[in-house]
């Protein structure tokens, strides 16, 4: 039977209590520059590739399609982002099963209220495009939503000790949100299966993304 370790003495216990009490605490103004610092590059560095890629453009699609679908993609992924980012009453934020309810649900909700609005403007289902068209819209989509979340995981990096994965899939699930927005304010084509494609299907990886970087980052 191997012997017990000894357990330290009390003089040194003391000592080890001391010194981490005298280890300086991050300064929350310094972490909070950082935090807003990092997510104004994000914000920057997606703006960047959406304007060198020409920006918006309306095409032949009508522009209350556009704007209507815009908003409301829009108006789901600030949602998802204050859940990804919330606290509120509790530190610990929101419950696991919230974040994996975001996570799971973003995707879908943004492609019924695409489809949706084809039933007001049926003319958009024929602008649609070639299979080349299809993969460079998916990975221009995926940029627009991979910078973000880089920055703002970052930003968050070992803030949620309980259910990183969750966190981290509902963060990749709500920056989709917004790279999906932006492409569908830049590519001219409407059609179902091009937006499910090209521009809901990255928001499905960024979330599969988030969660597996989630324990090795937001968990530290």
């Amino acid at each position: 039977m191997m012997p017990s370790s000894p357990k330290p003495s009390a003089d040194l216990r003391a000592r080890i209590l001391e010194a981490a009490r005298q280890e300086p605490a991050p300064d929350r103004a310094r972490v909070t520059q950082t935090t807003r610092a990092l997510v104004v590059l994000a914000i920057v560095s997606a703006l960047t590739v959406f304007f060198a890629m020409g920006g918006f453009r309306l095409g032949g699609r009508p522009l209350g399609y556009v704007v209507t679908t815009g908003i409301g993609w829009g108006i789901v992924a600030a949602f998802a982002t204050h859940l990804a980012f919330s606290r509120r009453k509790s530190m610990l934020g929101p419950t696991r099963q919230a974040l994996v309810a975001a996570a799971l649900l973003i995707a879908p909700i943004l492609l019924a209220w695409a489809a949706l609005w084809t039933v007001s403007w049926p003319e958009v289902t024929v602008f649609d495009s070639t299979w080349s068209n299809y993969l460079s819209c998916f990975t221009l989509t995926s940029v627009f939503g991979i910078l973000p979340l880089i920055a703002l995981t970052i930003a968050r990096r070992g803030s949620d000790p309980v259910h990183p994965r969750s966190t981290g899939a509902a963060l990749g699930a709500a920056m989709g949100a917004w790279a999906g927005t932006l492409i569908d304010l830049h590519c001219r084509c409407a059609s179902i299966p091009h937006i499910a494609f090209s521009h809901v299907l990255p928001t499905i990886m960024l979330a599969v993304l988030g969660a597996l970087v989630g324990p090795r980052i937001l968990g530290l």
